[in-house]
């Protein structure tokens, strides 16, 4: 079990648990001492299952300890090779990938007026990604969309378990509806693409679900979250 934690306390979704590997004789323990964990720290947080997580009826016993379900978020999967690229995309727009500070501070900006999260929140973002570097040869990489030089877009590109996984897909909300989600969202899987990756996966929020099975995207599996 992989627990995440990053000290903002005002969202939830920045402290997580992933991948519970438990068994039915140690479950009730391990939930307990998660909670209590937390509580100690004082942050909300979240606990995510789905197919790879153990027990099965983890779910249920998370609710059973007074965790909400909140949503069944869906993950999707695309053949790369068979996306839909035939999509409207708007005049104006350029998508270019992070390579330095200030298109980083632009990918924050984006990103985080997108989420609607607040300054503490693209303070703690850029602490982070500052950190991890630029590069072509990484397996994790930031792409910002820019509609007449304002920067509107982002989405990061993750390069591991031999999939291409498409996360933090945020559209400002003046820029909305314009097919700049779908483009925000094609430019990496066509480099995972160009790369030799066949397969992309992506999560989806109930607001990208129109963009994804546009593109192309099937749903395969159920990823709960737990609050």
């Amino acid at each position: 079990m992989k627990r995440v934690v990053l000290f903002a306390p005002e969202r939830a979704q920045f402290n997580n648990v992933h991948l519970a590997q438990l068994t039915t004789e140690n479950m009730d323990a391990k939930i307990d001492e998660t909670i209590e964990y937390f509580k100690s720290l004082q942050l909300p947080w979240t606990w995510f299952t789905g197919p790879s997580t153990k027990p099965t009826n983890l779910g249920q016993n998370l609710q059973a300890h007074g965790l909400t379900h909140v949503w069944n978020m869906p993950g999707m999967a695309v053949e790369l090779e068979s996306m839909n690229e035939d999509l409207p995309k708007p005049s104006g727009l350029t998508i270019e990938p992070v390579e330095n500070i200030s298109r980083l501070r632009d990918w924050i900006q984006a990103g985080t007026k997108g989420f609607g999260l607040k300054k503490s929140s693209s303070d703690l973002l850029f602490d982070i990604e500052s950190t991890l570097g630029f590069g072509r040869n990484l397996p994790r990489r930031n792409y910002v969309g820019y509609l007449n030089g304002e920067p509107v877009a982002s989405s990061l590109l993750l390069l591991t378990s031999g999939v291409a996984g498409l996360f933090c897909v945020a559209i400002v909300p003046e820029a909305r509806r314009k097919g700049i989600g779908t483009a925000i969202s094609l430019a990496p899987l066509r480099e995972a693409r160009d790369m030799g990756y066949k397969v992309g996966v992506v999560h989806s929020s109930e607001m990208g679900l129109g963009v994804y099975r546009r593109i192309g995207f099937e749903e395969y599996c159920k990823i709960g979250i737990y609050r």
